[in-house]
């Protein structure tokens, strides 16, 4: 569960290219009832009596907002529930050119949220698909949908798993990465097509997590995960620092880390711990893991048998009588000084071929990538656990 981070600019233009298209989709979706053809704005404004105002709030309300909007007592939820629930069944035959068909109320209330979803268009987003007809649309708003949402917002991996890439490829109409609602359009069909509702993830998690979770049960609680756009098991803030939430841990065999066969999660933070069980529980991220045996025993295997005795090659051969240390005593520097530079190359060494060795993706400098990869806080973590392990062990010799 990774945070997803929004650069503020990009936050400020997809929220704008969002809107434009929602509000026109709106306006130019027609619906054909049986007493004649209705725009879905005009319908949602005539049976719920949601303005512009109120829709604007529903497509592009936060997590905050978001939350509030699915409690029962929410004045947009109870407008839903009426809706779909309580109104008279004399409104159907408005709705649905039917016959004499006897539909039961199961079949009633079903296509009523037919209509809620046609209304907000989910579906027109997620393909890319909606063709405008009767109003002016920019390109660029004609062509916004999910790919081009996870196009700009960069999101490359998985958030919830951290395992998986997400690919941004759209071929014949069909775009490969999935949108999972954090809260679930199922149960809350007029959130469907709010943007921070939208969770970029891989076909594994997506079809992992099951309504159960992030919606009210009949007692009146909700079961929340984590909401990836401000939390996470590991975040970033603004000045760079990362707060591990909750780490991956390798359980030592026999009491020897690099015999380790399992993984589990560790909590740190109690105020999130809670919902980061239950994102356990909805992505299945232990289980998940403990199926990786071969990337665990290869990175086991590389800081065991590589790591340590090839950087001690490098410290070796950056000492004094090394091609490098003759060229330095040329420089007209003093010996400190030549000391110090011969201890910062050895660290830029030392650091780029530790990072090759344990599988870390550099980029061309030979630094870490500044970005998200699969495995990447599971790496991490289980290396800050070998490197502990490690110095307990040299202390313990001492």
């Amino acid at each position: 569960m990774i945070q997803i981070k929004l650069d503020k600019d990009i936050k400020k233009q997809i929220k704008g290219l969002h809107w434009l298209w929602f509000w026109k989709r709106l306006n130019d979706k027609e619906l054909h009832l049986t007493i004649g053809t209705v725009s879905a704005y005009q319908f949602l404004n005539q049976h719920f009596g949601w303005t512009k105002k109120d829709l604007y709030k529903i497509a592009l309300g936060e997590y905050s907002d978001l939350l509030e909007y699915v409690k029962p007592t929410n004045t947009y939820n109870r407008s839903y529930a009426t809706f779909y629930n309580l109104l008279p069944l004399t409104l159907d035959f408005f709705m649905w050119n039917i016959g004499r068909k006897n539909y039961g109320p199961k079949t009633i209330a079903r296509k009523r949220k037919d209509v809620i979803f046609d209304c907000f268009g989910y579906d027109d987003f997620r393909c890319g698909s909606y063709t405008f007809k009767n109003v002016w649309v920019p390109e660029s708003v004609k062509n916004w949908c999910a790919f081009s949402l996870v196009e700009k917002i960069k999101i490359e991996v998985c958030p919830y798993c951290n395992k998986e890439y997400i690919p941004i490829i759209k071929t014949n109409n069909t775009f490969r990465a999935e949108i999972d609602h954090f809260f679930p359009e199922a149960e809350y069909p007029f959130l469907s097509c709010s943007l921070f509702n939208f969770i970029p993830s891989c076909l594994v998690c997506n079809h992992h997590k099951n309504d159960t979770y992030n919606k009210y049960d009949n007692q009146g609680y909700i079961h929340l995960t984590i909401y990836p756009y401000t939390e996470g098991f590991e975040e970033i803030d603004d000045d760079g620092k990362i707060k591990k939430n909750a780490v991956f841990k390798a359980i030592p065999g026999s009491g020897d880390l690099y015999k380790s066969k399992e993984i589990e999660l560790k909590y740190n933070n109690p105020l999130l711990e809670d919902k980061m069980k239950k994102s356990n529980d909805a992505f299945l991220i232990e289980e998940l893991y403990n199926t990786c045996t071969t990337e665990l025993e290869d990175l086991l295997t590389r800081y065991r048998n590589y790591a340590e005795p090839k950087i001690n090659d490098i410290v070796k051969n950056l000492s004094v009588g090394s091609e490098l240390a003759t060229e330095l005593e040329s420089l007209p520097i003093s010996d400190s000084a030549k000391n110090d530079l011969l201890n910062k190359v050895s660290c830029v060494f030392n650091k780029s071929m530790r990072n090759q060795i344990l599988g870390i993706p550099l980029n061309s400098s030979g630094k870490k990538i500044d970005k998200e990869y699969p495995f990447r806080k599971f790496k991490n973590d289980i290396i800050e656990q070998l490197d502990e392990w490690v110095d307990q062990k040299k202390r313990r010799t001492i």
